[in-house]
């Protein structure tokens, strides 16, 4: 029932649903079908053409504190203790000066191939999964899910959870922050925003 996407792009995002670990379940009898926006078709957002034939969805269990008094570095070192000298941490201004601590009941979603961040965007409007997630939140992840690498890709050495809310460096160059598993190690970094985001990225969204 899955098709490739370029024959389902005028219909739907993505032609399937799976929640990890659980196998691929069928979208329901009489079930909305999702809509792109007038005139657009996947192969606008994709790269390219791609055989990817489902998506995967984790709601993380339970809900996420974020504590946004911590200082910059702190979170960094709290969430992603393997991390060395990286860009990432001279940007902390760049995000929300909200104060106090908050919960976040974070979704994950995942692709077979190669994605924009403008596809994943849209895809999570589409689905009303919440807002793309802050820094802030990703560091926390790594703080309070250390193994949630287990739940998302037990079978892969690495595995990354990539933030849409850009920073930029220098002369405007802008990146994405991503949180990194490599077996057990935590790191963050800043991906360059046009840089391939394949299967290994799983992105997130909070309500």
């Amino acid at each position: 029932m899955f098709g490739t996407l370029k024959a389902v792009a005028n219909s739907l995002l993505v032609g399937g649903l799976a929640r990890l670990g659980s196998g691929r379940t069928p979208m329901a009898s009489g079930a909305e079908m999702p809509r792109l926006p007038t005139g657009t078709t996947l192969d606008d957002l994709l790269p390219g053409p791609r055989q990817t034939e489902c998506f995967r969805l984790h709601v993380v269990e339970g809900e996420i504190q974020v504590d946004y008094d911590l200082p910059w570095e702190e979170a960094i070192h709290l969430g992603a203790p393997n991390a060395g000298f990286t860009k990432i941490r001279r940007v902390g201004d760049q995000y929300s000066k909200r104060n106090g601590v908050s919960l976040a009941k974070i979704t994950f979603v995942n692709f077979p191939g190669e994605v924009t961040p403008e596809f994943v965007r849209g895809f999570g409007q589409e689905r009303q999964l919440g807002s793309t997630l802050d820094p802030r939140v990703i560091f926390a992840i790594g703080q309070y899910r250390p193994g949630l690498k287990s739940d998302l890709s037990p079978s892969t050495d690495t595995m990354q959870i990539v933030s849409l809310e850009t920073f930029e460096i220098g002369g405007g160059e802008k990146y994405l922050p991503c949180l990194r598993w490599f077996g057990r190690c935590r790191s963050v970094y800043g991906l360059p925003l046009g840089a391939k985001l394949g299967p290994d990225c799983w992105f997130g969204f909070a309500k």
